[in-house]
């Protein structure tokens, strides 16, 4: 019988795992054990039965007329048809990580945040003595409990990460094939595009502007606060949390758009930009652990938690020339 599903999963392996694709698998696979049972029950041997199943079952052409398999999403080379309902299911299935990713985003950022707003809060009270075995003084301790948000923060952000990659694994073709719809479903993606784009517009307006009042906000607090370590810590977590506000409004709609774009082949989705953006996925799981193996060495070397979070806009911009020169390059050799 693991021989009849390993072949029924080579089978399939061309075909991107949508809830479609994968109930046809299910229900195909319910009716090869089926008849391998009955095989079995007749006194066929094992090799014979599962001879007879894979015959009978082997050819997925005619299994895609009865089965109705590639109506949903069909690969051919490195292209693949989507249908209404499974465009409907993408759409879907983007604006819900937006929402996941965004959040793990601003988990990640209100760490260092609450670090600097706690150090402000306790700061001056190194020199108090906490009798705690005659180990520790209150400074030590204080220590400890400024960096407990932002691992934990941190943690709750990486778990997001990690789950919600997990399910958007599924969808990974939609960077890498090229997408063909029937007219009918093109039409409803461009409908629902257009019908978006005026909230997507808003909302990208509004982190604009959020990101143009935090460093406003953070000049007015320190210059009012003058040498107050606690104004200091203040104008920094609203900083960070009109940004951490800013990114999550950003990452939420973005998706949404990068939906259908993606299934239109539009914008970073078009076969020139998917070249690059393959490139980029590459560049981008060195240079992020990279910029996070900097940050805790030089944050725990330094114990200066209110001022090494500059690394992270600093390799953000970073990474965004990285990208735009890897896109030139893409177009340049597509060009040739």
């Amino acid at each position: 019988m693991e021989t009849i599903k390993t072949y029924l999963n080579n089978l399939f392996a061309g075909y991107p795992k949508t809830n479609e694709i994968l109930r046809a698998k299910e229900e195909l696979l319910s009716n090869m054990e089926d008849k391998y049972n009955e095989l079995k029950a007749e006194g066929k041997s094992e090799n014979e039965a599962v001879g007879i199943v894979i015959s009978e079952f082997g050819n997925i052409d005619e299994l895609a007329k009865e089965w109705d398999i590639p109506a949903a999403m069909e690969a051919k080379g490195d292209r693949i048809s989507v249908s209404r309902e499974s465009a409907e299911e993408i759409i879907a299935a983007k604006k819900q990580n937006g929402i996941m990713i965004g959040l793990g985003v601003v988990l990640c950022m209100m760490g260092p945040a609450l670090t600097v707003l706690l150090g402000g809060i306790l700061s001056g009270r190194e020199d108090v003595r906490l009798d705690l075995f005659d180990i520790a003084t209150y400074g030590d301790l204080l220590n400890i409990i400024v960096i407990i948000p932002l691992f934990i923060c941190v943690a709750l952000g990486v778990l997001i990460f990690i789950i919600n990659g997990g399910k958007m694994e599924r969808y990974e073709y939609l960077k890498k094939n090229i997408i063909e719809l029937s007219e009918s479903t093109r039409e409803y993606v461009c409908a629902c595009k257009e019908s978006y784009r005026t909230t997507y517009t808003v909302t990208l307006a509004v982190g604009v502007v959020l990101c143009i009042l935090a460093p406003m906000m953070l000049i007015i607090l320190i210059t009012l606060g003058q040498e107050s370590d606690f104004i200091s810590a203040v104008a920094v977590f609203l900083l960070l949390l009109l940004i951490a506000i800013a990114v999550f409004l950003f990452i939420r709609s973005g998706e949404e758009m990068n939906a259908y774009n993606a299934l239109l082949q539009e914008g970073e989705f078009t076969p020139v930009n998917k070249k690059s953006n393959n490139i980029v996925d590459i560049i981008a799981s060195v240079y992020w652990p990279i910029a996070a193996v900097i940050y805790f060495i030089w944050s725990f070397t330094t114990m200066n938690w209110g001022f090494t979070w500059i690394i992270w806009p600093i390799a953000g911009v970073l990474f965004g020339v990285i990208a735009a020169i890897c896109n030139a390059v893409s177009a340049v050799s597509m060009k040739e």
